[in-house]
């Protein structure tokens, strides 16, 4: 059965949940993105990570307002030391592929194999500060509007569907500036392609044909070193891990179990 533990970080504690039972060590280490049941078909035991201020994962001295990108990788360190994984394959997704991508930057020797799912490596330093502004004044709706017009117009020039979307994904988070240290992080700390070359790990990318954002795939793979790209055929971006079809699920699952067999 699947079990849920807090491992202890810098002033916070991170809710790391395993696929697997209890004291199973996981083979992938995944930044939370609401996919964990699309990726039901994967063979690999998954633990999945919340960031600080989303799901459980709890801030312990709420007067601390701004996080460094150091406490961001401190996370990924307490959820790989709770669960005993020895080298992990790291997985993100959207968001969670930056922070997976700046974690094997600067801790090569802990990451066996990088899985990126259209990682958000280059989204526009004024594009993250005006989310940001939105969401420390209050306006966390207007920070993910924001975002879901970015990555996917269908979506996000919908008001229904991106109001429903919008409050699921706010839903998650624990308050708007947790939203906004979040966006702040990014743009304060890009990482070039210069860095991306310094990825020797291998790294399998995966993004979807109908995504509006599949050029951060195509670039990318244009720079890193061991990059293995997989397309999901008619997939948009908000498809692959977050909001898809069990259809997509399983090609997605898929593509993972062969990018593992070959490690």
């Amino acid at each position: 059965m699947p079990s849920v533990e807090l491992a202890e970080s810098r002033n916070a504690k991170i809710q790391v949940r395993l696929t697997a039972d209890r004291g199973t060590i996981p083979r992938i280490v995944m930044a939370a993105c609401g996919g964990e049941d699309m990726l039901a078909r994967v063979s690999y035991p998954i633990a999945e990570m919340q960031q600080r201020g989303f799901g459980k994962s709890v801030i312990e001295d709420r007067s601390v307002k701004d996080f460094s990108l150091k406490d961001y990788m401190a996370d990924f360190d307490a959820a790989i030391k709770t669960t005993r994984a020895k080298s992990p394959v790291l997985l993100g997704y959207s968001h969670g592929g930056y922070f997976t991508t700046a974690y094997a930057l600067h801790n090569p020797g802990a990451v066996s194999a990088l899985i990126l799912v259209e990682p958000a490596l280059f989204t526009e330093r004024a594009e993250l500060e005006h989310r940001a502004e939105l969401a420390s004044k209050g306006d966390s709706d207007g920070a993910i509007q924001a975002m879901l017009s970015y990555v996917d117009r269908s979506v996000g020039l919908d008001r229904s569907k991106s109001t429903k979307m919008s409050k699921a994904i706010v839903s998650e988070s624990q308050s708007s500036e947790t939203l906004a240290q979040e966006f702040l992080i990014r743009a304060r700390n890009p990482i070039s392609k210069r860095d991306l070359t310094k990825l020797t790990m291998p790294v399998l990318l995966i993004g979807g044909t109908e995504s509006r954002v599949a050029d951060s795939v195509e670039k990318a793979a244009a720079v890193i070193p061991y990059a293995n790209v997989a397309w999901i055929r008619g997939a948009g971006h908000l498809d692959l891990l977050w909001n898809g079809s069990a259809e997509v699920g399983a090609k997605v699952s898929a593509v993972i179990n062969g990018f593992m067999e070959t490690l």
